[in-house]
């Protein structure tokens, strides 16, 4: 069994681009291009762990997160607004006193919400695959939560994944095993 740390310096072998070692549960992060379904579209994925690979999510999370945790949440502009669904995540979030906390802000209409707000984000640029295209916003977001947050993580940064429909009571990461690099909530 390897910690995580040496589970990002190495890949397997046998198996340089599946996502896990089949001779122990250690994920591997691989550094070649995997085609997605379809064949249009590509999976780049990451040849450095460090600050350089994206300095501005790592100066951002530098600022949020607390001992190299952060609660995230992704999302576009349809769940902005005075009434949205965003609003309330984020009231709820810091109603739990919540500090370390950040948004993927999918559009600018989003990115101005939350600046408006106060809510640390970050704005992410994506362009949805053509096999995602036809399945509508909400779900081809969903299929690319974990491509995105995978920035985080090659940083270094454990992540909370939470969806904007998720009601936060309490702090959760006292409760937090801990035995992941990603966490989520879900409803």
């Amino acid at each position: 069994s390897h910690n995580k740390d040496q589970a990002r310096e190495q890949t397997c072998p046998s198996c340089p681009t599946c996502p896990t070692c089949p001779s122990c549960t250690s994920p591997h992060i691989p550094n070649e291009v995997i085609p997605l379904q379809g064949g249009n579209s590509t999976f780049m994925t990451n040849e450095a762990s460090n600050d350089a690979s994206n300095p501005s999510l790592a100066e951002i999370l530098s600022k949020v997160a607390i001992n190299g945790e952060v609660l995230v949440a992704i999302t576009d502009g349809a769940l902005a607004g005075p009434s949205g669904m965003l609003k309330t995540w984020v009231e709820c979030v810091r109603k739990a006193k919540v500090t370390n906390f950040l948004v993927v802000a999918l559009d600018d209409r989003a990115a101005k919400f939350l600046k408006g707000q106060q809510v640390p984000y970050y704005r992410k640029e994506v362009r949805i695959p053509a096999s995602q295209q036809n399945v509508g916003a909400n779900h081809a977001i969903s299929g690319m939560k974990f491509h995105i947050l995978r920035e985080f993580l090659t940083l270094g940064y454990s992540v909370l994944l939470s969806d904007v429909d998720v009601v936060t009571l309490q702090n959760p990461f006292p409760h937090l095993r801990r035995d992941s690099d990603v966490e989520a909530m879900s409803d």
